[in-house]
């Protein structure tokens, strides 16, 4: 199987569009290679910085918000 077209199912996985039999052929391809399981487990990881980054702003960021919104309401 060609690294996009691997790289491609995983995602699939991981947001759970792949359908019953797809799933079990993808599970076992994480456990049975390890290249796939450690692609898996960087997709996974970067999923979860997205999260963070998603909720959790920097303070820096909502004191800009705050700012702009009392200029604007000014």
């Amino acid at each position: 199987m060609d690294e996009s077209s691997t790289q491609n199912r995983l995602i699939l996985y991981l947001f759970n569009e792949t359908d019953m039999a797809d799933s079990v052929l993808i599970q076992k391809e994480i456990d049975e290679d390890p290249e796939v399981e450690c692609e898996f487990e960087n997709l996974k990881a970067t999923l979860n910085l997205f999260d963070q980054a998603l909720t959790s702003p920097s303070k820096k960021s909502v004191q800009n918000i705050i700012r702009f919104a009392s200029q604007s309401l000014s």
